[in-house]
């Protein structure tokens, strides 16, 4: 039966039957097999998984809902169910149609996709993983030898990334967990961002979390959930008992294993959390808090300086050394504050190479091409009359900014 499978696929197929068995299923499933896959570090299939940037942290809490061990043990072989064997024959199926001689990891990741199962079917869904993208990718990578397969390495700064990705702490973690309680009361199959962001503000409310630096008297509890109310879920009752990350949420997570990297966080927290959702989402804040990305960013690069580089009220962050790393972003994921854009007129921006972002406890927020230029920082202090924090972005992202604000 798999005398065509590539060793590394018969590896799969055989520690999916492990992994069944040592959760005592009566039967082997898809849903083993992709376990199998994410574990075997090293195969095309995981580095296909891998590729979608998607973190392990979803990945993994997908899986640990679906793959659920029972107490009782099985007597005797357990066999592979109808979803598996499609699985198989998909794989068979599409190894002919592209004249292949070997039946790859990647193979069975398309028949996984091509077999039927629902649930298999919305786990490679959620990260960001379809037929048409699989097939390219098997395409271009061309008929693989019948031997232990040995992608690509990642490069150091995937590696880092996806690294930091399986490294959710106990805080972060309790945010999921309830916004995927919140996701079944009001029956809803997905989970989407108002579940995590009522999460947030709820359990930080409640001393569950920490989201240090920010003070949790700025997310109003009763003001989010008056917010949220209609976005929750539709309240109708479902047969799904399972609840799976919406692209939304996928994505607020890449952001927040971002935002940990480029702070050199040691995990991904609540915190990082919070500031990816005010990353990609700024209009759920301006609806319901004064928070800005680039307040709470500031926040974060303030806490993270040693005591002798902290600033006062009277002094201007972040510009006090020729040699500081700059934030940098692109303006392109955020929206400015339309009442700190004004600060700055549009004949000044243009001459300076500036645009105000936000303003939060009198501090300005200013995104300039060239942020060692104190001339223009002082000029910024004094028409604004507050301190300025400094962000650096290139000049097509300024162009593109003063045609969209003024």
């Amino acid at each position: 039966m798999l005398d065509r499978f590539t060793e590394t696929a018969k590896k799969l197929v055989n520690e999916a039957k492990e992994i069944a068995e040592s959760m005592h299923h009566s039967e082997i499933r898809n849903e083993h097999l992709l376990r199998a896959i994410v574990n075997h570090q090293g195969c095309h299939a995981w580095r296909m998984i891998v590729d979608t940037g998607t973190p392990y942290e979803v990945i993994d809490r997908e899986l640990n809902a679906v793959l659920v061990p029972v107490s009782e043990s099985i007597s005797g072989s357990i066999a592979f169910n109808e979803n598996i064997k499609k699985t198989i024959e998909k794989a068979y199926l599409q190894t002919e149609s592209m004249g292949f001689t070997w039946i790859s990891s990647t193979l069975i990741l398309l028949g996984i996709n091509e077999s039927g199962s629902p649930v298999s079917r919305k786990l490679l869904t959620s990260w960001g993983l379809d037929s048409e993208h699989l097939l390219e990718r098997i395409k271009a990578a061309g008929d693989l030898p019948g031997s232990e397969e040995k992608a690509e390495p990642l490069l150091e700064f995937d590696l880092k990334i996806y690294t930091l990705s399986r490294l959710f702490n106990e805080d972060a973690r309790n945010v999921l967990q309830h916004a995927f309680q919140l996701a079944k009361t009001y029956h809803n199959t997905t989970l989407n961002i108002h579940h995590v962001f009522l999460s947030l503000a709820f359990l930080s409310s409640r001393g569950v979390i920490d989201l240090h630096p920010l003070d949790p008297a700025q997310l109003n509890v009763e003001r989010i959930k008056k917010f949220v109310a209609d976005k929750l879920g539709d309240g109708g009752e479902t047969d799904e008992e399972m609840v799976y990350f919406s692209s939304d949420v996928v994505d607020l997570l890449k952001i927040a294993v971002l935002e940990a990297f480029q702070s050199s966080s040691e995990f991904v927290g609540a915190f990082h959390i919070l500031t990816g959702l005010l990353a990609d989402h700024p209009l759920l804040f301006r609806e319901t808090t004064d928070l800005t990305y680039y307040g709470l960013r500031y926040q974060l690069i303030e806490e993270t300086k040693m005591p002798d580089q902290q600033t006062t009220a009277k002094t201007t962050p972040i510009v006090n050394s020729g040699k500081h790393a700059y934030p940098r972003i692109s303006l392109r994921r955020y929206n400015a504050d339309p009442g700190a854009v004004i600060t700055i007129p549009q004949k000044l921006a243009e001459e300076w190479q500036a645009v105000a972002l936000s303003v939060h406890d009198n501090m300005i927020t200013v995104a300039m091409r060239n942020p060692s230029d104190k001339s223009i920082i002082k000029k910024i202090r004094e028409l604004s009359g507050m301190d300025v924090s400094i962000i650096q972005v290139d000049e097509n992202d300024l162009k593109s900014a003063f045609k969209m604000y003024y």
